[in-house]
């Protein structure tokens, strides 16, 4: 499994997220990870995780109200890369696009 870390901050806000990529059936699939950290001991643990629903992620960025996380990917079924959006429940889980 392989990955990539995205922080991201706003004055108000922080978001930490990862990708993972999973081989299944000779297939990569690629996730969009939510660990959560406990205010007391600091610990991660997963707070959900979806499929990215597109091809190799490369970046993620909360949109500037913090409702939304958007994922730009290098490429999609159609060949294209493609540009990905989650919405945020209120408790930072993410929910299906």
């Amino acid at each position: 499994m392989c990955g990539k870390t995205i922080v991201h901050a706003t004055q108000t806000l922080f978001f930490l997220f990862y990708f993972a990529s999973v081989e299944r059936n000779r297939f990569m699939l690629d996730f969009i990870k939510r660990p959560t950290a406990d205010s007391k001991t600091a610990k991660l643990t997963l707070l959900n995780s979806l499929p990215t629903r597109e091809i190799d992620p490369a970046y993620a960025s909360v949109e500037h109200s913090g409702r939304n996380l958007m994922i730009a990917n290098y490429g999609s079924n159609k060949g294209d890369g493609c540009v990905s959006v989650f919405p945020l429940k209120p408790d930072g889980s993410l929910a299906d696009a």
